[in-house]
């Protein structure tokens, strides 16, 4: 997962020192892998641009792994989260529980299909 995260972490200040391309070191990214829990399981997780993250400088710790086994039940909810509850959400889903704090978009990135996502 390390070489994952820093191709993550190079992709990112790449596009972020491009100021054509980005306002204010904003844009998010994201990259969908496997991680192993405390017992060497298997699960699925996502490295996700930490929110108020700027592009051009971040660094490794900068993307928390969210897991996605968690965040995937929330597609099927029929009722409506409000932000502070969704932020509150996504803080039980960091593989790290002292991880930064997962971006706001971060329901998006894991919902839409490519394993890799990158919008300014």
């Amino acid at each position: 997962m390390k070489d994952l995260l820093d191709q993550l972490v190079e992709q990112s200040r790449m596009v972020g020192a491009n100021e054509s391309l980005v306002l204010w070191g904003g844009g998010n990214n994201s990259v969908k892998t496997t991680a192993t829990d405390l017992l060497g399981n298997p699960i699925p997780v996502m490295l996700i641009k930490s929110s108020g993250s700027d592009m051009k400088t971040i660094t490794p710790k900068q993307f928390p792994a969210v897991r996605l086994d968690y965040i995937a039940p929330l597609r099927k909810r029929e009722s409506d989260m409000t932000d502070e509850e969704m932020v509150d959400y996504l803080a039980r889903c960091l593989l790290d529980p002292g991880g930064a704090r997962p971006s706001i978009e971060t329901l998006l990135h894991a919902f839409l299909p490519p394993n890799a996502v990158l919008h300014t």
